[in-house]
């Protein structure tokens, strides 16, 4: 009786120790959110690896940052929704520290892992080589992304497809788009929280080959003039 009360004491000392004990912003250091590791899984040896998704309870937005697996260095995108689970991504947004002249937006972003955090109610991750903090909050059918620039240089965000579709710039601040995917469509309405200067392109081969984009997709470079604002904020639904 008393080996098998040191053998349950140590399972159970294995089984917190592989719990996050670091809460997420906003997470109440008592809740058991706390605890939660959204990586285990993050790397399929033999099948798809599992994503963490981002997420409020029976809601339509749904959000992971898109890469091969967690041991991937680099994000290619923060999908506005998925289509269903490994099914696929649907539009897709993306901040640059560059000019819509410069070719920096046609790559993926390096990203720190020791940096990244993940709950179902909020992420954030630091995008080290545009140094670059990007954030996510989902709503009831809504999103809200919130990118941080530094002091300075350029600010860029990129609009992008993943499925096929197009997209209506609507003002300064202001655009809409349309995803068809499977024989349906997606429908989407977002808002800049400050007016930027819109240019439509098309990926390219190169584009796609870094960016999990098929090539001539449309996609809408916005950017924001240097007037000392570091945060951008993108509102959709």
């Amino acid at each position: 009786m008393t080996d098998l009360i040191k053998i349950s004491a140590m399972m159970a000392g294995l089984a917190l120790s592989g719990c996050n004990p670091e809460a997420g912003p906003g997470t109440d250091p008592g809740s058991n959110l706390s605890h939660v590791d959204p990586h285990i899984g993050g790397v399929g040896h033999l099948l798809q690896p599992t994503r963490p998704t981002v997420q409020r309870p029976n809601q339509m937005v749904r959000m992971y940052p898109v890469r091969a697996d967690y041991l991937d260095d680099q994000v290619s995108s923060f999908p506005l929704t998925i289509m269903s689970h490994r099914k696929g991504e649907l539009f897709g947004i993306m901040p640059y520290g560059c000019r819509v002249q410069d070719s920096l937006w046609r790559y993926r972003q390096c990203y720190d892992h020791d940096l990244e955090q993940i709950r179902p109610h909020h992420y954030s991750t630091f995008l080290i080589d545009q140094d670059i903090s990007a954030e996510f909050t989902p709503g009831s059918s809504t999103g809200h992304f919130r990118f941080t620039f530094p002091d300075r240089g350029h600010k860029l965000v990129k609009l992008m497809l993943s499925q096929g579709g197009s997209w209506q710039v609507e003002s300064e601040n202001s655009i809409s788009g349309v995803e068809e995917f499977r024989g349906m469509k997606a429908y989407m309405v977002g808002e800049f929280s400050t007016p930027g200067i819109p240019t439509q392109k098309q990926s390219t081969p190169e584009h796609s080959a870094t960016d999990r984009n098929n090539p001539g997709l449309p996609l809408v470079l916005f950017e924001f003039p240097g007037d000392g604002k570091r945060v951008v904020e993108f509102k959709y639904g």
